[in-house]
């Protein structure tokens, strides 16, 4: 009779040793729903850095160039984000500003900041025609034209 319960108790081994085991591979960096939402944010903030460098240097590149759909040459390899876009607007304090926007996912914005070091150039747009920057939370205005929620690299040339 006492070997009855052998076959109950190797099941329940077992059970255990599968659950302790999928709690493991859940625990790995990068498991799970939380690993691939810090991926994906990891990847929009790259695209996002990239598009606004190659915005910001087309803009740079042409002198006096005024519009909102400047467009940059990004690099080999890479295709125009989904809402991403560029413009250079006239400062009327003279010189231009330049804007690379790009829709980016949550938490893409404390990768970016990481990234950048603690650039002073990017802002997410918070509301229709508010942007705070990453860094020091201090709200601006932008053009109303970019979208919610997208990180803008913001830069002030005098050309």
């Amino acid at each position: 009779m006492g070997f009855l319960i052998m076959p109950i108790a190797t099941v329940l081994f077992c059970l255990g040793f599968v659950a302790q085991l999928a709690q493991l591979s859940q625990a790995a960096p990068g498991a799970g729903v939380p690993g691939r939402m810090e991926a994906v944010a990891t990847v929009t903030a790259q695209q996002a850095q990239a598009y606004g460098a190659a915005c910001i240097a087309a803009a740079g590149a042409t002198p006096g160039l005024v519009g909102a759909s400047v467009v940059p040459v990004l690099p080999a390899g890479m295709v125009t984000p989904v809402g991403a876009g560029c413009m250079a607007v006239v400062n009327a304090a003279g010189g231009r500003d330049v804007y690379g926007y790009v829709r980016v996912s949550s938490g893409a914005g404390g990768s970016l900041l990481g990234t950048t070091q603690g650039s002073l150039a990017w802002f997410r747009v918070r509301s229709q025609g508010t942007a705070v920057n990453l860094a020091t939370g201090m709200a601006y205005s932008v053009p109303a034209n970019i979208p919610v929620g997208a990180l803008v690299h913001w830069v002030q040339l005098n050309t």
